[in-house]
């Protein structure tokens, strides 16, 4: 015990170090496990949209949204959505599901719509549309 003790001081840049480290992998844990349960794959949102009637909340901008989207997915963007929450308003009581093209800009919207706990479910297309694509599910052109 004396020897670990001895090293710690002896070397307190490398202990502080990994008591930094593993401080941060901590932080980064608990951010993940807070939005793992919002998260899911293209096959649950299918069950999502077919069983639950989730509504589907298109991140991106328009020329890409109209280039391809999920089947009745409505088209509000990261920038809309920043500005303006309650253009979501009248789905309070539904499951939205929020899609983008990778699944970073949808966590950044569910934690604001998170922040008030005033909607009913609020899920994530875990990978985006990128997934969807990958998944082979069908789009339509708007």
């Amino acid at each position: 015990m004396s020897d670990i003790i001895a090293f710690a001081q002896q070397h307190a840049w490398l202990v502080t170090g990994l008591l930094a480290t593993l401080i941060a992998v901590f932080i980064v844990e608990m951010y993940a496990q807070a939005i793992a349960p919002r998260r899911v794959t293209p096959q649950m949102a299918v069950d999502l949209i077919n069983n639950e009637k989730a509504v589907v909340i298109d991140l991106r901008q328009k020329a890409i949204f109209q280039a391809g989207h999920i089947v009745s997915a409505i088209n509000l963007s990261k920038e809309e959505l920043t500005k303006d929450l309650s253009k979501l308003d009248r789905y309070k009581d539904r499951m939205i599901l929020l899609v983008d093209q990778t699944g970073a800009d949808a966590i950044q919207i569910s934690s604001k719509l998170g922040k008030g706990k005033q909607f009913a479910a609020i899920k994530i297309l875990a990978g985006g549309m990128s997934a969807w694509n990958n998944a082979g599910f069908p789009t339509e052109k708007s």
